[in-house]
């Protein structure tokens, strides 16, 4: 499946909160994430009413996507907690649930908190 993703990924801009912004908080890494996730907020409007949904594996980046969502006049917040360092086979898995349930997550008219603890495994054939 890598050589399938490798395409979408040239399509994604990557911002690196601890190389943009260790050296300035050397060892706070809520601050990374606050800061890139407010670095980001300055480029949008901010008077617009704003659907932001975090996808990440710790609580840094829910606490960054709350503070970013506190900036703008109109923010509906929805985070999604993925289970910290899973195997390659889990992130898969975990990616697959999110993207079944993208839709009803952006269509929600209110703030969402979903955390996934562990995904179950279906029966055995």
């Amino acid at each position: 499946w890598i050589p399938e993703v490798i395409p979408l990924l040239k399509q994604i801009t990557v911002i690196s909160a601890r190389s943009t912004y260790e050296a300035c908080f050397p060892t706070e890494i809520t601050q990374w994430k606050r800061q890139a996730f407010l670095a980001l907020q300055c480029q949008m409007d901010q008077h617009a009413l704003t659907n932001l949904i975090a996808v990440g594996d710790s609580a840094f980046e829910m606490d960054a996507a709350q503070a970013m969502g506190d900036r703008f006049a109109k923010a509906v917040v929805k985070t999604v907690k993925l289970r910290p360092q899973p195997s390659p086979q889990e992130l898969l898995a975990e990616l697959g649930l999110v993207l079944k349930q993208l839709e009803r997550i952006m269509e929600a008219g209110h703030p969402l908190q979903i955390q996934i603890d562990r995904l179950r495994k279906g029966p055995s054939s």
